[in-house]
C-alpha cells in the first residue's frame, strides 16, 4: 500500500493456481510472467505462462483483494512484458510478444470470473507501430496524453493511446506512433536498446521524458556505452537532449532495467553499472 511509504504494508496475496484455479500442466512451479499495475493501483495484469494457453489475466482491486476478471490472448507463455494505461476513465491493458503490441480494454472486467471464460476479453495488435521483436514496455500519462512506450534492440516506439475505439474491433484504429533510433536518442553507434528504456512525466512541465541505455555484449556481460535523457516535444515529437552519461571503461557493465522517477521538481534517473 502507498498510504504510508515509510512503512509500506502488503495489500494482498493472489494465488492464481490454488485459489483462482487456473490450470497447470505437469509439475512445474513457474506459472506467471511479468506483472504490471496501473498508476492508481486499481488494475493489474498477469500473464499465465502455463501451456494451457490462457493469456494475460486482467485483475481489478476491490475490498482488499484483486479479482481475476478473465484473460485476453495471445497465450501467456509468449508474453515478454505488460503495462496498464488509462485513457480518460478507461483502463487499457497492453502485452508484447513476437507479434507486436496487443491491446485490450479491461475497464469493465471487475467480477471474479477466474478461468471460467478463457480468452474472453477482446484484444487486437496495434497495426501501425512496426515494432519487431519488442523487448520491453511501459505506460505513462504526460503532456495531457496517454502513451505506451515500447522498445526493441534498435528503436523506441512512442504510441499515443489517448483515443481508444470501442472495446471490440477498431479498439486501436486511432492510435498513432512515432519511433526513435538509438542514434536519435544520442547513443553511440553500435548501441543496442535491449538493455534499458524508461519513461516518465516531468512533475512541473508535464512533458514526456525518455531515458535510454545503449550497450553491447562484452563476453558474458553487457557493456554500457552511454545513458541519455531526452524530452519529447508533445506537438512535433522532436527530441531535446537533456543530458548524457558515459560510464568509465571497466565500470560499465549494465545491471538490468533502468528507472526514471518524477520527484518534486525533477525527474531522477536510476541505473546500475
Amino acid at each position: 500500500s502507498r498510504a504510508n511509504p515509510g512503512a509500506p504494508t502488503r495489500t494482498s496475496i493472489e494465488d492464481l493456481l490454488g485459489t483462482d484455479r487456473y490450470p497447470k500442466n505437469g509439475d512445474g512451479q513457474e506459472r506467471t510472467g511479468p506483472v504490471a499495475l496501473s498508476a492508481d493501483g486499481m488494475r493489474a495484469l498477469q500473464p499465465w505462462t502455463d501451456t494451457a494457453s490462457f493469456g494475460t489475466i486482467a485483475m481489478s482491486y476491490a475490498g482488499g483483494n484483486f479479482l481475476s476478471g478473465g484473460d485476453y490472448p495471445p497465450a501467456g507463455y509468449s508474453i515478454r512484458g505488460v503495462a496498464v494505461g488509462k485513457a480518460g476513465a478507461r483502463y487499457l491493458g497492453f502485452s508484447i510478444s513476437d507479434q507486436g503490441i496487443h491491446a485490450a480494454d479491461i475497464t469493465d472486467y471487475t467480477t471474479d470470473t477466474g478461468p471460467s471464460q478463457q480468452s474472453a476479453i477482446y484484444t487486437e495488435v496495434i497495426r501501425n507501430v512496426g515494432v519487431s521483436s519488442p523487448a520491453g514496455i511501459t505506460a505513462v500519462e504526460a503532456a495531457g496524453r496517454s502513451y505506451v512506450v515500447v522498445w526493441d534492440p534498435n528503436n523506441v516506439y512512442v504510441t499515443d493511446v489517448s483515443n481508444p475505439g470501442p472495446p471490440s474491433s477498431g479498439l486501436t484504429a486511432s492510435f498513432t506512433s512515432r519511433s526513435y533510433t538509438a542514434t536519435q536518442l544520442g547513443l553511440p553507434s553500435g548501441s543496442s536498446l535491449y538493455f534499458g528504456v524508461a519513461a516518465a512525466r516531468h512533475p512541473l512541465t508535464g512533458d514526456l521524458y525518455l531515458l535510454a541505455e545503449g550497450g553491447s555484449l562484452s563476453g558474458s556481460n553487457v557493456a554500457s556505452k552511454a545513458v541519455t535523457l531526452n524530452r519529447v516535444d508533445p506537438s512535433t515529437g522532436n527530441l531535446t537532449r537533456i543530458g548524457a552519461y558515459v560510464p568509465p571503461t571497466g565500470e560499465n557493465y549494465a545491471q538490468g532495467q533502468i528507472v526514471l522517477i518524477p520527484l518534486d521538481t525533477e525527474v531522477v534517473a536510476l541505473f546500475l553499472e
